[in-house]
């Protein structure tokens, strides 16, 4: 909740969490997600990945919403959307749709071994 707070690119969270993390003051209580996710996009907010109950994957950002299937971790998720954010594509549309093909494909075939038991991958 703290990290929404501070404006990053992107953010990644649980379905469920989504009204209560990026609730604000003047949060009408009868809001819904996608109002939520709508005010935050106008609020400097770029891109969420948002983690279903069935482990699935949507990423939007104002002008795009991709799912996808990937059992990769939120940090490898978060990093991934951070890479592509700083290797400024220009648009988190674009974004959205990179990183929805990269987690699409899983682990990068150039990860070792020691970084998948860090990762909790095996």
């Amino acid at each position: 909740k703290q990290a929404y707070h501070t404006y990053p690119y992107g953010i990644v969270l649980r379905s469920d969490d989504v009204r209560s993390v990026c609730a604000m003051p003047r949060t009408a209580s009868d809001e819904t997600q996608a109002q939520t996710i709508e005010r935050s996009f106008s609020e400097s907010m770029r891109v969420f990945a948002i983690r279903g109950s069935d482990g699935g994957l949507t990423l939007v950002s104002a002008d795009a919403r991709l799912e996808v299937r990937t059992d990769a971790s939120d940090a490898w998720v978060g990093g991934v959307l951070g890479a592509l954010a700083a290797a400024d594509l220009g648009h988190p549309a674009e974004v959205v749709r990179r990183a929805a093909e990269l987690l699409a494909r899983g682990l990068p075939s150039t990860t070792t071994p020691t970084e998948l038991e860090r990762s909790g991958r095996k």
